[in-house]
């Protein structure tokens, strides 16, 4: 207890805020840090429809080339495969059924791309085959000799 008439020290009378000042840094830095996990999530979402946008944009492109090979296939090979033409149209309805999700048709255009092409190298590979087959043939048949081919009539005589 100071006296009458003693000296104070008026130091002792200063208020000490720096415990406010510390909880107002501390809710500072917190606040930023809500914001910045905020702007991150944000960001992501953004980087997550892109990525959306551009998946779905790749697996519609798929879609419509692969109409586009099955309307070239039932074109081309309708008529000489039977039942091909059916088939592929419901593979063809399975693209745009809207019960099925995005993905799903995107790999069904994939699969049925895929069965396309095989098939057509199928078909190639099989009039290969013929094509060898008959050179194979042709060297293996005995040589028209010149008198035959002078005997023979004009209608008959080969061609070269």
């Amino acid at each position: 207890m100071a006296l009458l008439g003693s000296t104070v020290d008026p130091r002792l009378f200063v208020q000490d805020y720096s415990g406010f000042t510390r909880a107002a840094d501390i809710q500072g830095q917190s606040m930023a840090n809500i914001g910045a996990n905020v702007g991150s999530v944000i960001k992501g979402l953004g980087e997550d429809y892109a990525s959306r946008k551009k998946e779905e944009s790749e697996i519609n492109a798929l879609k419509k080339s692969t109409e586009s090979r099955i309307d070239s296939a039932i074109n081309l090979f309708g008529d000489k495969m039977p039942g091909l033409a059916e088939q592929l149209q419901s593979q063809k309805a399975l693209l745009n059924d809207p019960k099925i999700s995005l993905y799903e048709q995107g790999v069904n255009a994939s699969t049925i791309g895929s069965e396309i092409e095989n098939t057509l190298n199928m078909l190639l590979q099989s009039q290969q085959m013929g094509i060898r087959q008959a050179a194979a043939n042709r060297a293996a048949a005995p040589p028209v000799s010149a008198a035959t081919s002078a005997a023979a009539p004009a209608s008959q005589a080969p061609v070269f």
